[in-house]
């Protein structure tokens, strides 16, 4: 029988709600509106920590969407601005 703990990889990163706020140049209120209206998963683990493939999935499922942060769970199409 293989233990579960072998299937764990040893690579797996963790971000803080400070380091997420950080890496996407917005404040850590930001970053817990985005977790509490799961647009971003985080799990609370002595504190709330992201997943490194959380966070990429959360950029990759919204490249080109604009958050709507007085309603997270809302994402609109980025709208080109002229000038």
């Amino acid at each position: 029988m293989q233990n579960s703990t072998q299937n764990i990889s040893t690579d797996i990163k963790l971000y803080s709600v400070k380091e997420v706020a950080s890496l996407l140049s917005i404040s850590k209120n930001r970053v817990y509106d985005l977790i509490y209206a799961n647009r971003i998963p985080a799990m609370d683990i002595g504190g709330l920590k992201v997943r490194h493939e959380a966070l990429a999935n959360f950029l990759k499922n919204t490249e080109g969407y604009e958050v709507d942060f007085n309603h997270p769970e809302n994402l609109y199409v980025l709208q080109k601005r002229t000038a």
